[in-house]
């Protein structure tokens, strides 16, 4: 799974769900929803909205997080997952 792009990101619509999400942050989907489900994700700046049973992002949030603006500034394409560092 590759980490969506700063263009992806950018078309994406008003409010997401958690997969989303995961590829934007280039993490695992089991991880984001376990976050969801402590309720941790608030304190990353990630509003989550609960609509019944599912949960939804709003895309702002994820750009914020990520520093990327809808007016051509910001950073590149975000980062890709962490490096792995056992090999240090």
């Amino acid at each position: 799974m590759t980490p969506l792009s700063r263009a992806e990101l950018l078309a994406l619509p008003p409010v997401t769900n958690l997969p989303t999400l995961a590829r934007a942050l280039g993490v695992g989907e089991f991880t984001i929803r376990e976050r969801a489900r402590r309720g941790e994700l608030p304190a990353m700046g990630i509003r989550v909205l609960r609509c019944g049973v599912q949960y939804r992002i709003p895309t702002e949030d994820i750009l914020q997080l990520l520093g990327i603006t809808r007016n051509g500034e910001g950073g590149p394409d975000p980062p890709g997952p962490p490096a792995d560092q056992s090999a240090a």
